[in-house]
């Protein structure tokens, strides 16, 4: 593991099979830049204001002339991984996040099928790996469950130039949208910029971000330093934004920022989904 931040983790394997998994829990494993990044991982298969100063910087945000949205020329498999945050404890909205439905489908599915159509690979970062069987999970490593360590496990994992990172409550991601904001991180040189974000009404969007492995030092010593909330953490990078005006012409209404955190959240989701100019977007996303 990186230097500066802790360096054990447990190792935990699920082995699913017909009709349930069985689990292989080896204890404490102690990790250093020579461990096998698979001994890391444990594989199931079958917002607060921009800061005046800072925002200051963003006035003068530079126009990203990547035209159409097209991937196919850029090393996506190999330069950018997708990764969904697998959620929180769920106080405000009473029941976990991983189990919210759509039409009998869960958010989280939904989620990783449209990111997979688009990343070579996609992971879900979890403390509980049994909740999401057929997929790749990252055991998330820290005690406290927060947005925050849960990039802490990606970067600290991740042998990935760029990381794309969302949350699992996010109904409505636009794909195109993903797509332009992919485009606009790998247009820049990963050693050079730490953040791709959106910004929407002055306040940074840290779940629908692209995150260079060269920020990870900087999350190291934010954390160690009492830091506690992404955006926080974003105004101490070198971060490129992708602005409102350009977010809008593949998403105007902005939906794809919209999370369930609360039940008048849900209601919201479900009334959005009544509305047939949304009713496409479950299962096509934009």
């Amino acid at each position: 593991m990186r230097d500066g931040c802790p360096n054990t983790l447990k190792r935990f394997f699920l082995y699913p099979f017909r009709g349930g998994f069985t689990k292989k829990l080896e204890g404490i494993k102690t990790l250093d830049e020579n461990t096998d990044l698979e001994d890391r991982i444990c594989y199931c298969r079958a917002p607060s204001p921009v800061s005046s100063q800072v925002f200051l910087s963003l006035r003068h945000v530079e126009t990203h002339n990547i035209g159409c949205v097209s991937l196919h020329s850029l090393n996506v498999e190999s330069s950018i991984c997708g990764f969904i945050l697998g959620g929180g404890d769920s106080t405000r909205l009473g029941f976990d996040k991983c189990f919210l439905e759509i039409d009998g489908r869960r958010v989280i599915d939904i989620i990783a099928e449209n990111l997979s159509s688009i990343f070579g690979r996609v992971v879900i970062v979890a403390k509980n790996p049994k909740k999401f069987i057929g997929y790749e999970v990252w055991l998330d490593i820290h005690s406290l469950r927060s947005a925050l360590y849960g990039l802490y496990t990606v970067l600290s994992l991740s042998n990935f130039n760029w990381n794309f990172v969302t949350g699992c409550d996010m109904p409505f991601l636009n794909k195109n949208l993903l797509k332009y904001v992919v485009s606009v991180a790998l247009s820049y040189d990963y050693k050079k910029v730490d953040v791709v974000t959106p910004v929407i009404h002055n306040h940074f969007e840290p779940l629908f971000a692209v995150y260079s492995r060269n920020a990870y030092g900087k999350l190291c010593r934010y954390i160690k330093d009492g830091g506690r909330s992404l955006q926080g953490f974003i105004e101490e990078t070198r971060f490129k934004v992708v602005s409102e005006d350009e977010i809008r012409i593949y998403d105007p209404d902005l939906l794809s920022f919209f999370n369930v955190n609360t039940p008048r959240d849900l209601i919201t989701m479900n009334k959005l989904l009544r509305m047939n100019k949304f009713k496409s977007m479950v299962g096509g996303l934009g």
